[in-house]
């Protein structure tokens, strides 16, 4: 828990940053050793550089750094007696803490005695980032200090983590009152860790016991206990059991989750014989553990909670039985889910719908098959939340009940199962609806199963067959399906529409075209803006395919085409502005020439110049002889005197 003091944090800033400067040392300070080169001399280098008077403080930051890095033992008389200096003894910590000599030990030893405040919480924090088993001796002694050197040395002690240092670390945490004792606490946690990390698992969980049982705050009382438990693992069942039926209810939470954490049947066991001996929200607690291990063994006293009178023990049990049920358990999520308890009714379903298992698909399709009422239903719309493929002809058969609500239901069920081949008997559905909750309903079916299709053509294919001789209004809805599906198939067969006599198809017809999804659709609207005689469909495959060249993502090639062909045909006003706007969105030499192009004609020849001045402006500098040619072209027509300097200007920039 302990944190370096901020002038070791501003100077390590200091020498980060004077990191990778050329310095002194006429290199980069990054750069290694060159072969050959006596580390020795590097060193001694360095130490002349620190002591020099001269030096600046940037390549002295530099020169320490360097000792971190390259330093020997020879650096130890040099940099000790920086330890007292208070701008410099950070960084010839830094230099020290890496040197693998005892000599460095030695003089972090010796500075204990000298220092005082930062300066030798400083020299604590070194020695603890060595672990050096020779100080706690002298870090013992500091325990009567200030709370910062306390919690220092504590800190190191805890890291060094020899038998001395858990003795001094057991007896300073049994005298230490207040706030500091926390932070004693914290230090002998972290000895705890070390002790375990060294195998001495022994005195760890003594000295874990020791700090369970002292006057700390609870927390710290938790996380000595977690770490206690994980440390025991399966061997450690007394002190889990004896978590688990605390009286407190921070110390059962966090033996449920250790429980979580350690594998084996001893845990599973031991859970699965308290659910008798604790409250009824305890066992709750306990059945969610056990569901989160995935405790097979627990399944049957699951089973029997399922079915308490206590809300929350039977919530949890039910909501358990996604990890640990199976196809013996749907017919007890079916009751669950038709019960006047809401949170119950719901958690059963979306159970129902989650557990894994191809049984317990095939149990979900045998009780559509067999079920009646309420019970039906629920089957009905787990089957089809689950995608049971399988269940489609049980619930084709439901489809046909006289009961209008299981009718609609198995209805938007199929949708979320049926195959390709029975996408028919939807349509049919949708055309002999009787009201319109079963014309929603069976649009919504359709939807879901034309979404669902990987073959996209086959898809369109399908639609095109049922289509024939379909209601007008069934048409226009499978229209838009055509839409929702896309590709080559779906697209000729709108099109073909669009060019029959049916003048309300070819309403439709057109107006899907214009929102098409793809790129692909641009010819066929160009064609058809050419060759409709219907004014208002010749305009609506117009402004599609420009909207293609505006709103979607052709190639650069087939943008400009779009442009110069749309502008070959539009009539109106409107259109060619569309056309300029696209013209702007994405300037280049091509749609320069095109909308320089467009001022000969006297309806759009203003709108034209200005774009044609926008585009130049943007491309000058890369395209001038783009802009050299256009430009006399723009001056020539432009009626506007603003226009025309402009574009005097940008033909002086070209030239």
């Amino acid at each position: 828990m302990f944190r370096y003091p901020k002038p070791l944090i501003v100077t390590l800033a200091l020498l980060a940053a004077a990191v990778g400067t050329v310095n002194a040392f006429g290199q980069n300070s990054e750069l290694p050793l060159q072969a050959g080169q006596d580390a020795q001399d590097e060193t001694a280098k360095c130490i002349a550089l620190i002591q020099s008077a001269d030096t600046p403080d940037n390549d002295k930051a530099v020169a320490f750094k360097r000792l971190a890095i390259f330093g020997t033992k020879y650096a130890v008389p040099a940099l000790a007696p920086i330890l007292e200096d208070p701008k410099w003894a950070h960084y010839a910590r830094y230099s020290l803490e890496p040197l693998p000599d005892p000599s460095v030990d030695e003089a972090f030893r010796a500075a204990l005695g000298k220092l005082q405040g930062n300066l030798l919480v400083g020299v604590i924090n070194s020695i603890r980032v060595r672990q050096d088993p020779e100080a706690v001796e002298a870090l013992a002694k500091l325990l009567d200090r200030d709370d910062d050197i306390v919690a220092a040395a504590t800190a190191a002690l805890g890291k060094i983590a020899t038998k001395e240092a858990v003795a001094i670390l057991s007896e300073q945490l049994a005298k230490t009152q207040g706030t500091l004792k926390i932070q004693v606490a914290d230090a002998c946690l972290a000895c705890a860790d070390q002790l375990l990390a060294g195998g001495d698992k022994a005195a760890a969980l003594d000295l874990l016991d020791t700090v369970r049982k002292a006057d700390v705050p609870l927390f710290v009382v938790e996380a000595a206990t977690q770490n206690a438990i994980l440390a025991q693992g399966q061997d450690g069942i007394a002190l889990l059991v004896e978590g688990l039926t605390s009286d407190n209810a921070a110390i059962r939470g966090v033996s449920l989750r250790s429980a979580r954490l350690i594998l084996g049947e001893a845990v599973a066991k031991a859970l699965l014989g308290l659910l008798g001996q604790v409250p009824a929200d305890q066992q709750a607690k306990l059945i969610t553990a056990m569901a989160d291990r995935g405790d097979a063994s627990a399944l049957p006293a699951v089973v029997k909670a399922a079915g308490s009178d206590v809300g929350e023990l039977r919530l949890s049990a039910i909501e358990a039985l996604v990890a640990l049920g199976g196809a013996d358990n749907v017919g007890l999520l079916l009751e669950a889910a038709a019960d006047a308890d809401e949170d119950i009714a719901s958690a059963a379903k979306k159970v129902l719908i989650a557990m894994p298992g191809e049984d317990v698909d095939a149990a979900v399709v045998t009780a559509v098959a067999n079920s009646q009422g309420k019970a039906l239903a629920l089957a009905i719309e787990a089957a089809g939340e689950r995608r049971i493929m399988a269940a489609s002809a049980a619930l084709q058969k439901a489809a046909q009940s006289s009961d209008a609500g299981i009718q609609l239901a198995a209805v938007e069920a199929l949708g979320k199962t049926v195959g390709l081949s029975e996408l028919p008997s939807l349509i049919d559905r949708r055309v002999n609806a009787k009201s319109d909750q079963e014309k929603a309903v069976a649009e919504q079916a359709i939807k879901d199963t034309v979404i669902r299709m990987p073959d996209e053509d086959a898809c369109a294919a399908k639609i095109a067959e049922c289509m024939g001789d379909a209601p007008s209004d069934v048409k226009v809805f499978m229209m838009e399906r055509l839409l929702d599906i896309s590709g080559q198939t779906a697209l000729k067969t709108v099109v073909a529409i669009a060019r029959s006599s049916d003048e309300a198809m070819q309403d439709k017809a057109t107006e899907v075209l214009g929102n098409w999804i793809s790129a692909d659709a641009a010819p066929e609207l160009f064609s058809l803006a050419k060759d409709l005689k219907n004014n208002s469909f010749k305009i609506r495959a117009l402004r599609g395919y420009i909207r293609i060249a505006r709103q979607l993502n052709p190639s650069e090639e087939d943008r400009m085409l779009i442009c110069r062909n749309a502008m070959a045909v539009a009539e109106r006003l409107d259109e060619k502005k569309l056309v300029m706007e696209v013209l702007t969105r994405y300037p280049s030499a091509a749609s320069l020439e095109i909308a320089t192009a467009a001022t000969g004609d006297d309806a759009i020849r203003e709108n034209a110049c200005q774009v044609a001045i926008g585009i130049a402006e943007k491309i000058v500098d890369a395209n001038k002889a783009a802009v050299a040619a256009a430009m006399p072209a723009i001056i020539a027509k432009t009626k506007n005197a603003e226009r025309s300097a402009k574009a005097k200007a940008l033909l002086n920039r070209a030239k």
